[in-house]
């Protein structure tokens, strides 16, 4: 069982050509009421070339009604590509990366994102594939496919997969609804669909060439 009913707001930056840093924080509304996470992570990219980064990330997700909680640091390589001849005005963007996670099962200690110590430690492979499959205007649509988001890392066995639309109907505004589910039990050969859930937000600001490109 996971918190229903998240809402989650985050900020931006770009420090310099080859630097942006973000930070974000979510809450539950319904179960697991109250903090249920919060993110940092550095994007650094290469003057020279656009479509070429690396992200490295901490994340902490909490669960209140049971007093556990996940501390995460991460890095992934990403790499984005523009104009592919299969689709018209499409574009691609990949990640790989790893994560290595520590659960916190001490009751008192669970709200701790300094607390990194724990009996089951693990590593955990990351992806992401995100493919631009309409781009027509002030309106774009994609499909992805990633293990990660910016609050929460899912199991290996798991291939979270869904279909996100953006709007922008000015230059710093954007409107954004995502609505996905996920493929699980792929090793036992038993598939079945988890929950269909759906985002919808906005986001402000100017975005950067390097961070277009990526999808930071």
């Amino acid at each position: 069982m996971e918190a229903k009913g998240v809402m989650a707001v985050g900020a931006n930056t770009l420090i310099n050509r080859w630097l942006a840093v973000e930070g974000g924080i979510g809450f539950s509304l319904f179960s697991q009421k109250g903090v249920t996470g919060y993110s940092f992570s550095a994007n650094f990219f290469y003057p020279k070339i656009n479509w070429l980064g690396l992200r490295l990330a901490f994340q902490h997700e909490q669960w209140n009604d049971w007093q556990v909680g996940e501390n995460r640091v991460y890095g992934m390589a990403r790499v984005g590509f523009e104009g592919l001849k299969i689709i018209t005005n499409s574009s691609i963007r990949l990640g790989l990366g790893v994560a290595r996670r520590y659960p916190v099962f001490d009751h008192s200690r669970f709200q701790e994102p300094w607390f990194w110590r724990s009996p089951v430690p693990e590593w955990n492979f990351l992806y992401s594939l995100e493919l631009e499959f309409l781009k027509t205007g002030n309106l774009l649509a994609q499909f992805f496919l990633a293990n990660f988001d910016r609050l929460k890392i899912r199991n290996p066995q798991q291939f979270p997969f869904g279909i996100g639309v953006f709007y922008s109907p000015a230059a710093s505004w954007q409107f954004f609804a995502h609505c996905g589910s996920a493929m699980n039990g792929l090793s036992t050969l038993l598939l079945s669909l988890s929950e269909v859930y759906v985002k919808v937000g906005v986001r402000y600001g100017e975005v950067h060439n390097s961070q277009t490109k990526l999808g930071i």
